[in-house]
Protein backbone atom coordinates (compact mmCIF):
# COMPACT_ATOMS: atom_id res chain seq x y z
CA UNK A 1 0.00 0.00 0.00
CA UNK A 2 1.46 3.17 -0.63
CA UNK A 3 2.51 6.33 1.57
CA UNK A 4 -0.64 8.29 0.12
CA UNK A 5 -2.95 5.52 0.86
CA UNK A 6 -1.80 4.98 4.12
CA UNK A 7 -2.14 8.35 5.33
CA UNK A 8 -5.39 8.94 3.63
CA UNK A 9 -6.71 5.86 5.93
CA UNK A 10 -5.59 7.27 8.86
CA UNK A 11 -7.20 10.78 8.14
CA UNK A 12 -10.58 8.58 7.51
CA UNK A 13 -10.34 6.54 10.84
CA UNK A 14 -9.88 9.80 12.46
CA UNK A 15 -12.43 11.91 10.69
CA UNK A 16 -15.00 8.40 11.98
CA UNK A 17 -13.49 8.27 15.72
CA UNK A 18 -13.67 12.17 16.09
CA UNK A 19 -17.70 12.46 14.43
CA UNK A 20 -18.30 9.43 16.72
CA UNK A 21 -17.37 11.63 19.24
CA UNK A 22 -19.51 14.53 18.23
CA UNK A 23 -22.45 12.48 17.97
CA UNK A 24 -21.75 10.84 21.51
CA UNK A 25 -21.48 14.04 23.08
CA UNK A 26 -24.74 15.67 20.78
CA UNK A 27 -27.02 12.15 22.39
CA UNK A 28 -25.87 12.57 25.96
CA UNK A 29 -27.18 16.63 25.77
CA UNK A 30 -30.61 15.42 24.21
CA UNK A 31 -29.95 17.83 21.61
CA UNK A 32 -28.76 15.51 18.48
CA UNK A 33 -32.74 14.60 17.23
CA UNK A 34 -32.79 18.59 16.84
CA UNK A 35 -29.25 19.34 15.36
CA UNK A 36 -28.98 18.83 11.45
CA UNK A 37 -25.50 17.55 10.54
CA UNK A 38 -23.92 17.79 6.60
CA UNK A 39 -20.94 15.68 6.03
CA UNK A 40 -19.52 15.90 2.64
CA UNK A 41 -15.62 15.55 1.53
CA UNK A 42 -13.49 15.80 -1.38
CA UNK A 43 -13.72 13.09 -3.84
CA UNK A 44 -9.82 12.72 -2.95
CA UNK A 45 -7.23 12.50 -5.79
CA UNK A 46 -7.38 10.95 -9.22
CA UNK A 47 -5.47 7.78 -9.27
CA UNK A 48 -4.68 7.60 -13.11
CA UNK A 49 -8.48 6.14 -13.83
CA UNK A 50 -9.08 6.38 -17.24
CA UNK A 51 -5.46 7.31 -17.89
CA UNK A 52 -6.12 10.59 -16.44
CA UNK A 53 -3.90 11.98 -13.46
CA UNK A 54 -5.96 15.13 -12.90
CA UNK A 55 -9.82 15.70 -11.94
CA UNK A 56 -10.55 17.21 -15.68
CA UNK A 57 -13.47 14.59 -17.41
CA UNK A 58 -16.48 13.84 -15.32
CA UNK A 59 -15.95 9.78 -14.67
CA UNK A 60 -18.09 8.94 -11.60
CA UNK A 61 -14.30 8.45 -10.03
CA UNK A 62 -13.64 11.94 -10.63
CA UNK A 63 -16.92 13.82 -9.15
CA UNK A 64 -18.40 10.90 -7.17
CA UNK A 65 -18.41 12.57 -3.20
CA UNK A 66 -20.05 10.82 0.26
CA UNK A 67 -22.58 13.29 1.15
CA UNK A 68 -24.06 11.69 4.51
CA UNK A 69 -27.32 14.25 6.02
CA UNK A 70 -28.63 13.79 9.17
CA UNK A 71 -31.99 15.27 11.55
CA UNK A 72 -33.74 12.79 12.91
CA UNK A 73 -36.16 15.39 13.92
CA UNK A 74 -37.24 15.80 10.33
CA UNK A 75 -35.51 13.39 7.99
CA UNK A 76 -35.97 9.38 7.89
CA UNK A 77 -33.10 7.68 9.58
CA UNK A 78 -31.07 4.79 7.81
CA UNK A 79 -31.81 5.80 4.30
CA UNK A 80 -29.93 5.95 1.22
CA UNK A 81 -30.35 7.75 -2.31
CA UNK A 82 -28.18 7.16 -5.20
CA UNK A 83 -29.30 10.26 -7.37
CA UNK A 84 -26.95 12.62 -8.41
CA UNK A 85 -26.32 15.55 -6.98
CA UNK A 86 -23.88 18.84 -6.54
CA UNK A 87 -22.29 21.06 -3.19
CA UNK A 88 -24.92 23.99 -4.88
CA UNK A 89 -27.66 22.57 -3.77
CA UNK A 90 -26.73 22.45 -0.33
CA UNK A 91 -27.00 26.23 0.68
CA UNK A 92 -30.89 26.04 -0.61
CA UNK A 93 -31.12 22.92 1.34
CA UNK A 94 -30.09 24.74 4.57
CA UNK A 95 -32.07 27.82 3.65
CA UNK A 96 -35.13 25.69 3.54
CA UNK A 97 -34.76 23.40 6.23
CA UNK A 98 -34.29 26.93 8.21
CA UNK A 99 -37.59 28.44 6.65
CA UNK A 100 -35.21 31.37 5.23
CA UNK A 101 -36.81 32.70 2.32
CA UNK A 102 -33.75 33.00 -0.43
CA UNK A 103 -33.58 36.66 -2.13
CA UNK A 104 -31.73 35.68 -5.10
CA UNK A 105 -31.97 31.94 -7.55
CA UNK A 106 -29.82 29.59 -6.53
CA UNK A 107 -27.61 27.25 -8.54
CA UNK A 108 -29.01 24.37 -7.29
CA UNK A 109 -31.97 22.93 -6.05
CA UNK A 110 -33.19 22.47 -2.44
CA UNK A 111 -32.65 18.83 -1.42
CA UNK A 112 -35.37 18.57 0.95
CA UNK A 113 -38.23 16.77 -1.06
CA UNK A 114 -35.37 14.48 -1.50
CA UNK A 115 -34.53 13.54 1.58
CA UNK A 116 -38.61 14.05 2.42
CA UNK A 117 -38.95 11.21 0.28
CA UNK A 118 -35.71 9.30 -0.42
CA UNK A 119 -37.00 6.65 -2.49
CA UNK A 120 -37.92 8.71 -5.47
CA UNK A 121 -36.98 9.25 -8.79
CA UNK A 122 -34.80 12.49 -8.29
CA UNK A 123 -34.08 14.14 -11.88
CA UNK A 124 -32.71 17.66 -11.28
CA UNK A 125 -29.43 18.67 -13.22
CA UNK A 126 -26.16 18.92 -11.51
CA UNK A 127 -23.91 21.78 -11.59
CA UNK A 128 -20.03 20.38 -12.16
CA UNK A 129 -17.13 23.52 -12.02
CA UNK A 130 -13.51 22.87 -13.42
CA UNK A 131 -10.78 25.05 -11.65
CA UNK A 132 -7.42 25.48 -12.88
CA UNK A 133 -5.29 26.67 -9.90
Amino acid sequence: MGILCMIGLGNTITIDEDVSKFVKALKESEKYDNTLIIFTSDQGFAWGQHGFKLKVVAYDDNIKAPLIISYPKKIAVNKVNNSHISGADITPTLFDIAAIKTLWRMDGPSLTPLLDKPEQDWQHSVLMTYTIF
